[in-house]
């Protein structure tokens, strides 16, 4: 995608417009301090110079569609949804400030915001363009979890426990069911689309049917795993292990996994763009990626750009 990137919508003090143009393979969030796009295509592409936000932010959750993010002010916690090409805020009615972070469903439609003074959820839909509260969970019984999913229909939410192993779905009629999933917990994600979901625990992988129905639970990938992600498709999950070989992809039709050699250390597992997902790197230095368009799924090393 070609994009434009006027890096004095990000700040005041830039005294003369600042014009990068070419495709951007998406974006990360610096320390809390700044944005870096990543430019170019993946195998030829190099960080852009930071750019600063137009007020500062405690957290950020960048969409990997539409170049936008959702992001909690550093003055008082309130949520705002940001352009990542103008630097435009834009206010979310009905959410009151005080939230501590924001999940996004995997094509950015639908958010959760978590607010654990109160111990509540709030449910975001319409976005980027309109975005509005559509409804409130009340977690007070079970606690705030320690992994958030949303769907992105935004009629299913996702809650997991370490401690005590639990995982419960939650329906926009107020409806929750336990999940049959036996072990730690460790990561969640929805499959665009779909009411589906991947799991990444102490001793696998698995996938799971229709949260909301009558869900059906199958192991597919066996192993410590630390991270999972499904590809936009969901044909494919990506799985970051505990072990030596800690890259994984995996073919949920056929079961076949395989490792990809990195030298990097995986730690991370963002999708940036459509089929791009960050999987590792410094906050202020180089970044490694996961290109999984390309004939052979590889990982790639992104050099830092000017600060």
């Amino acid at each position: 995608m070609r994009y434009a990137i006027l890096s004095l919508m990000f700040g005041a003090s830039l005294s003369a417009q600042a014009v990068i143009e070419g495709p951007v393979a998406g974006w990360v969030w610096n320390e809390r301090t700044a944005f870096r796009a990543i430019l170019g295509i993946p195998g030829a592409a190099v960080q852009s110079g930071s750019l600063r936000p137009p007020v500062p932010f405690a957290q950020v959750t960048i969409s990997a569609n539409e170049h936008f993010a959702i992001a909690i002010t550093a003055a008082d916690s309130s949520a705002r949804v940001l352009s990542l090409g103008s630097g435009a805020l834009r206010p979310i009615d009905g959410v009151p400030a005080g939230a501590d972070g924001a999940v996004l469903s995997p094509s950015g439609r639908a958010a959760v915001l978590a607010f654990g003074s109160s111990r509540r959820l709030a449910v975001v839909t319409g976005l980027p363009g309109r975005p509005e509260f559509a409804r409130d969970v009340d977690l007070t019984v079970e606690g705030m979890p320690d992994a958030l999913a949303i769907s992105d229909d935004a009629g299913a939410l996702l809650a997991a426990y370490r401690d005590n192993r639990l995982l419960l779905a939650f329906d926009e009629a107020g409806n929750r069911w336990r999940i049959p999933h036996q072990g730690e917990v460790r990561d969640v994600t929805f499959v665009s689309g779909t009411r589906d979901v991947m799991i990444a625990g102490e001793s696998g992988v698995w996938s799971v049917s229709n949260v909301t129905a009558i869900p059906e639970i199958r192991q597919v990938w066996s192993g410590s795993a630390l991270r999972v992600a499904a590809s936009p498709d969901g044909r494919r999950a990506i799985v970051i292990g505990g072990g030596e070989d800690s890259l994984a992809i995996l073919e949920l039709a056929s079961g076949e996994a395989g490792t990809l050699p990195c030298q990097c250390k995986a730690t991370a597992l963002t999708r940036l763009s459509a089929g791009v997902y960050r999987i590792g790197g410094r906050d202020r230095g180089p970044l490694w990626i996961l290109d999984l368009e390309s004939a052979q799924p590889r990982p790639l090393f992104v050099p830092a750009g000017p600060e």
